[in-house]
């Protein structure tokens, strides 16, 4: 992961998100980052930026560790993770 995709990845969350991880599917970023499958990923990308607007709380990259959060009902051992 290049310096400069990690820095839009954890500043820029919502566009980075639509353009790289929902768009291209190249989520690696915050899989590498949190430890997440790429399906993990794309449920905070979408929570983030498909619910008609981006709103801090959903696009907060912290928001990404939290148990009970949508993209929480992967198992993450299931996914090798």
């Amino acid at each position: 992961m290049s310096p400069l995709e990690k820095k839009q990845a954890l500043q820029e969350t919502a566009s980075w998100c639509l353009e790289r991880c929902i768009k291209l599917g190249h989520c690696e970023v915050f899989e590498d980052l949190n430890k997440m499958s790429t399906a993990q990923v794309q449920d905070f990308c979408k929570a983030c930026v498909l619910t008609g607007e981006a709103t801090q709380d959903e696009c907060d990259v912290s928001m990404m560790f939290i148990e009970d959060g949508p993209w929480a009902s992967i198992d993450r051992a299931a996914v090798g993770v």
